[in-house]
């Protein structure tokens, strides 16, 4: 690619193309009346062939050229390799440069021209140019492959990162600018969106407009308990009771956890998957907890997304471990301990329904595994790094 490159540059720069019958060795020249600058470019491929002595023969005839109509004769020898120690050898005593494709270089040896025609810092650029288009078009040929072998292609951090001199939608130049990430099939996760959204809204509007929709307490607004599920059949209130909470303080810790790990499992596995894990996950939560206290007879009327959540943070671990060769096993150990930070902190509190927690956890990991099992393609797996 740099032969070609270079030889319409030269072109362009009013150097003439001398004829030769060497293969793989160009000679320009620009003339005056009275002068001749001489570059001869020698490719890769002639490198391979050459030797100094025959080198030589071919750069003394080409100055012989010149000397019957000029007084002044200026040569350059410019290699095209990358294997500087066999140009060294043939160039010899004369004048070159090595443009070394290896690492995208010009280089120049002591007591050798620092420039010649204005062409080295042309060179130069030309070269870097060359490499990032190189690079660029490798990344594409990679990217490629992994899509068309079903992996997920991950291109970036967890949030996007923002760089004004990259981006179009950065604030300044440096700045950084943090958006929603994106899911494995390139849209936005909106089922961990819209799930928080429904919550806040619902608790909104309990507390700001309970008492004309008729609801003068927790039961009446959908919480669910073992008499009701149990003995009043009432089993729509394993999905109801997933979508309320008591205050802010409540909600809020359920909603932040939510996002962190919504967003993960929903671009591992797609829209309608994470859905199935978040709502299954959550009813077999709400059915440990009411069985437990069915078991201690202990009448709990339980609200909250508490076990919807630790259901996704389930899924997760279900996920890296079935598909442990196509993930980062240090990821997996950090949300390992996050879970059982969370188990933790709720058997610590009176207040939470950790039997909503344990069920909600392995729920999840039990819809994932049926997931898993029965509806992917192990062939074709989303890769998350």
């Amino acid at each position: 690619m740099i032969e070609v490159k270079l030889k319409k540059y030269l072109e362009d720069r009013g150097l003439f193309k001398v004829k030769t019958n060497y293969p793989g060795l160009s000679v320009y020249s620009l003339e005056t009346e009275t002068s001749a600058c001489i570059l001869c470019v020698v490719e890769k491929e002639a490198v391979e062939m050459l030797n100094a002595d025959l080198y030589a023969v071919f750069t003394d005839k080409i100055s012989a050229a010149y000397k019957a109509t000029k007084s002044s004769i200026n040569l350059l020898t410019l290699f095209l390799t990358g294997r500087l120690e066999d140009a060294k050898c043939i160039g010899g005593q004369n004048a070159y440069w090595i443009v070394d494709e290896t690492y995208g270089r010009v280089v120049v040896y002591e007591n050798q021209p620092e420039d010649f025609l204005g062409l080295r810092k042309d060179i130069e650029a030309m070269i870097s140019m060359l490499k990032a288009e190189e690079q660029q078009r490798e990344n594409e040929e990679r990217t490629r492959q992994m899509k068309a072998e079903g992996a997920y292609v991950h291109t970036g951090p967890e949030y996007e990162y923002k760089i004004h001199k990259d981006y179009s939608r950065g604030n300044a130049a440096g700045s950084r600018r943090f958006s929603v990430p994106k899911t494995v099939n390139g849209n936005y996760p909106y089922v961990t969106v819209g799930l928080i959204a429904v919550n806040v809204f619902l608790l909104l509007l309990i507390n700001l407009f309970g008492d004309l929709l008729g609801i003068s307490d927790w039961l009446d607004a959908g919480a669910v308990s073992w008499m009701e599920a149990y003995e009043k059949h009432e089993y729509y209130r394993f999905i109801t009771a997933m979508f309320l909470h008591a205050d802010i303080g409540h909600i809020a810790g359920n909603m932040i956890v939510l996002f962190a790990t919504g967003e993960i499992l929903e671009r591992m596995t797609g829209h309608l998957k994470f859905f199935a894990i978040y709502m299954l996950g959550g009813i077999i939560g709400g059915i440990g907890s009411v069985f437990y206290h069915y078991r201690i007879n202990e009448y709990v009327q339980s609200i909250g997304a508490s076990g919807a959540v630790y259901s996704v943070v389930g899924g997760i671990l279900m996920y890296m471990v079935l598909n442990r060769d196509k993930i980062n096993m240090i990821g997996f150990n950090r949300l390992a301990v996050m879970a059982v930070y969370m188990i933790y902190s709720g058997l610590a509190s009176e207040s939470t329904d950790n039997a909503a927690h344990i069920a909600g956890f392995l729920g999840g990991g039990l819809v994932y595994l049926v997931i898993y099992t029965f509806f992917e393609d192990k062939t074709k797996r989303k890769k998350y790094n």
